[in-house]
């Protein structure tokens, strides 16, 4: 499944209602993406490098499982009420940018690779090879200005979850992502794209 931003805003939808608590709010955005961050494939459609049997070509497809703690964003919705001078719509952009950024960068990544390896005339296949050495770099900083530039006087619930699904998405397809085999493949290395 592909990431469709249209999944996360309806998501995020049916929990802005207008009873909407600090609690609920911070509850309904970490399901959300967490949940919309696992629908997405990382694809490191090149990975190559000298392995133990020799010199390897192959591809790799997985995901990640994302775990932001709704507790991150009620303290920052807590800070909000408290000093509304000290903690403004910035501060809100600032800090969920940093909480997903932080959640999917430190997520639990699962690749499957599979390929050959080549010494002189004898070629090892690998098939269903796992591994979880992933390094994902993502741009936090266009994150938060995407959420920032959402918060504005006229904001809806409807604009707001849009901004965040549009900015979520964004920053998951644009992330730099490097796939590396571990064991039999360590050695293995390439680039990845999430879509």
């Amino acid at each position: 499944m592909a990431l469709d931003s249209s999944t996360l805003q309806a998501s995020l939808l049916k929990g802005f209602i207008p009873s909407m608590t600090d609690s609920s709010f911070s509850s309904t955005v970490a399901s959300s993406v967490n949940t919309y961050c696992g629908t997405g494939i990382i694809t490191a459609g090149v990975l190559a490098g000298t392995v133990s049997a020799g010199a390897f070509t192959g591809s790799g497809s997985g995901t990640v499982t994302v775990s932001i703690a709704s507790k991150d964003i009620e303290d920052v919705c807590t800070n909000m009420r408290s000093d509304t001078k000290s903690y403004d719509d910035a501060y809100l952009a600032k800090e969920l940018a940093s909480i997903i950024d932080d959640a999917v960068t430190n997520g639990k990544f699962n690749i499957i690779i599979n390929g050959s390896a080549t010494a002189g005339s004898t070629t090892t296949t690998f098939t269903g090879v796992a591994t979880t050495d992933v390094t994902w770099q993502g741009d936090a900083s266009t994150l938060e200005s995407s959420l920032k530039s959402a918060m504005v006087p006229s904001m809806t619930d409807t604009s707001f979850a849009t901004a965040i699904a549009t900015a979520v998405t964004t920053y998951l397809t644009s992330a730099s992502i490097t796939v590396k085999g571990e064991n039999s493949l360590a050695g293995a290395s390439g680039a990845g794209i999430m879509a």
